[in-house]
């Protein structure tokens, strides 16, 4: 839209400050239903109580004498000026009491200028979907190189699988192994829906015990969060290592990025997802029984654009993994086994902020056919504060 300017450039302000004062929120206006139009020659001043994810929206009446106006985020971040600001959006970063004042232009012939506030979409609805999303698709991500390396461990059998994964693992005769893992994910308590993940990887020997590898991948996720349905598909791909030293102990690292496409109502949007991972894991022999420790650390950061519900704004999440497998005994042709660990997410959303520990339990069985084996495992564990993910995995390897 083309905007006429008229007299000077005289001092127009839409001022956005955070108050200091330590009066209650709720004697305030909130966001719903927020909308006053001014005119040129006015001077007005309201205060809000806004919670992060809030919209404010500035747009110009036609015809409107406003020369320049700016919004200002404590007083001295500059977010839009002058006729840029029309059609403006500014998306709260955080709960704040704002206070919105609009100063008449002397050089005003008419015209006028609207500001209206839209509420954040269930506060967190969009980040709690993209959460879910990406943690289901960086776990499958991580439980499929496990069980490429516990394929390559063990001679190419399936002696060891690690984690809960469908994978499938061969050999070449220049040193090149390949394999794939399917897994399907429900999510439960503050979310629901669910969701499966395709992935599969291709790596190269670099050296004695040590590969490095590319890998790509698929989910497809129909979570509602807070009443509100996205659906999600994205394709991931990125690179990975894994190594094994000291006969006992293995590595496993990934960085992935994806676009996911996200499907809300009538709306859509795409966002910009990085994922990474790193495990280490060593095992011992006690009686009949393999034990398997394990330590981890996953990282997630999602860059959502201004059309999601609650804004633009970057998600992120970061969790610290510890825990231990026990295979038992075998009984004939399979082995059944327990996991047993701990999870520690810290969420960040703008001004929402989780942090949790939970446990992370799993149990399944594996068995051997020809040159290959099989396993089918159930695993739950939690996602963020209020929200968790059961997976239900059947899978096999082989070698060739």
């Amino acid at each position: 839209m083309i905007k006429k300017a008229f007299g000077i450039l005289a001092p127009v302000a839409s001022l956005l400050a955070y108050s200091a004062s330590p009066v209650a929120a709720d004697s305030f206006r909130t966001c719903e239903g927020f909308s006053e139009t001014y005119s040129s020659r006015t001077s007005e001043v309201f205060t809000l109580s806004l919670q992060a994810g809030d919209r404010l929206l500035v747009n110009f009446g036609p015809e409107s004498s406003f020369d320049a106006v700016s919004i200002r985020s404590k007083g001295t971040e500059l977010f839009c000026s002058g006729s840029n600001c029309d059609e403006y959006e500014f998306v709260v970063p955080e709960d704040v009491i704002a206070s919105i004042l609009v100063q008449l232009d002397p050089s005003s012939i008419g015209g006028s200028m609207n500001v209206s506030c839209r509420p954040s979409a269930g506060g967190t609805a969009d980040s709690g979907a993209a959460a879910a999303a990406g943690s289901a698709s960086g776990t499958a991500i991580r439980q499929g190189l496990a069980g490429a390396q516990s394929g390559r461990s063990s001679s190419g059998g399936s002696s060891q699988v690690t984690q809960n994964s469908l994978h499938f693992t061969g050999k070449s005769d220049a040193g090149t192994y390949v394999w794939t893992q399917l897994k399907g994910t429900d999510f439960s308590g503050s979310l629901d829906g669910n969701g499966f993940e395709l992935t599969a990887g291709v790596d190269w020997q670099i050296g004695q015990d040590k590969f490095a590898g590319v890998l790509v991948s698929y989910g497809d996720y129909d979570i509602t969060s807070d009443g509100n349905n996205f659906d999600n598909t994205a394709w991931s791909v990125g690179p990975y290592l894994s190594a094994r030293f000291d006969n006992n102990k293995e590595l496993d690292a990934y960085l992935t990025f994806a676009r996911p496409e996200y499907a809300n109502g009538g709306s859509s949007y795409r966002s910009d997802r990085v994922l990474g991972s790193v495990t280490l894991r060593g095992d011992i022999v006690l009686g009949n029984t393999l034990f398997e420790g394990y330590a981890g650390l996953d990282a997630y950061s999602e860059k959502l654009p201004d059309a999601a519900p609650g804004g633009a704004r970057t998600v992120t999440s970061q969790t610290a993994r510890i825990g231990a497998r026990f295979d038992f005994n075998r009984t004939g042709n399979a082995r059944p086994f327990v996991r047993i660990g701990a999870d520690a997410t810290r969420f960040r959303d703008g001004g929402t902020r989780l942090n949790s520990v939970a446990p992370s339990l799993g149990l399944g069985i594996v068995g051997d056919f020809a040159n290959g084996g099989y396993h089918l495992t159930l695993d739950g564990g939690e996602i963020f504060d209020g929200a968790r993910a059961t997976t239900v995995s059947f899978g096999f390897n082989r070698n060739f």
